[in-house]
């Protein structure tokens, strides 16, 4: 599979499966947002454990490069609305195929 394949074959599940986000930059002079669709996986958390709270755990968002101009690369410290939750990005794991970005995995929490 090359890249550009595989690119294609998230943005086509994606646009399937996937859920609106918002990404968001605070940054010098101005602020970045932008509104995208991403796969968004919430955390399981055991509903027996003693203050188990999911928000706690955090959730994997998965973007596809696709028209990501202003957030490239994601980092830690942007922000993404979900569902009306605001979260932060803790950590990106940049997925690559050769030299090509094919996927960012998120983690965040909030």
């Amino acid at each position: 599979m090359t890249p550009a394949a595989a690119i294609a074959a998230l943005d086509r599940q994606i646009a399937a499966h996937g859920e609106a986000v918002t990404l968001r930059r605070i940054g010098s002079p101005s602020d970045t947002t932008l509104a995208a669709r991403a796969f968004v996986r919430r955390a399981a958390i055991d509903p027996l454990a003693p203050g188990a709270d999911a928000a706690q755990a955090g959730t994997t968002v998965i973007l596809s490069p696709t028209g990501l101009t202003t957030f490239v690369p994601p980092v830690r410290g942007d922000h993404v609305t979900i569902a009306g939750r605001l979260t932060n990005v803790e950590e990106v794991e940049t997925i690559t195929m050769g030299a090509t970005v094919v996927r960012y995995n998120l983690r965040v929490s909030g």
